[in-house]
């Protein structure tokens, strides 16, 4: 039988309140102009909050945020490469979101 290979990534929704109202960061792709929440790939020697650490300075050039303890969600698909692609999202509140890239 043959083994599928696996992709693991981690991301983040974030997000920050702004007056009466929550505002959510979501990134729009330069390579396909998918819209999505920051993520990436699970590295060697990484855990997950190493690559959310990792990936949230990388993609927004923030340091200074929030992890929300009682949020991690999962999901997991077969691709049309049959390749099983695992995403978990964190969720964390920044005061850091801007409007204009890092």
């Amino acid at each position: 039988m043959c083994k599928m290979q696996k992709e693991r990534s981690v991301g983040a929704v974030v997000f920050r309140k702004d007056l009466n109202r929550f505002q959510f960061l979501i990134l729009k792709r330069a390579d396909n102009a998918i819209w999505e929440f920051p993520k990436g790939h699970i590295e060697k020697d990484e855990n997950e909050l190493d690559t959310l650490k990792r990936e949230i300075l990388e993609e927004l050039g923030i340091n200074n945020y929030i992890l929300i303890s009682n949020f991690k969600e999962k999901i997991s698909y077969i691709s049309s490469r049959a390749i099983i692609r695992e995403f978990v999202f964190y969720l964390i509140s920044s005061e850091e979101m801007t409007s204009s890239p890092p």
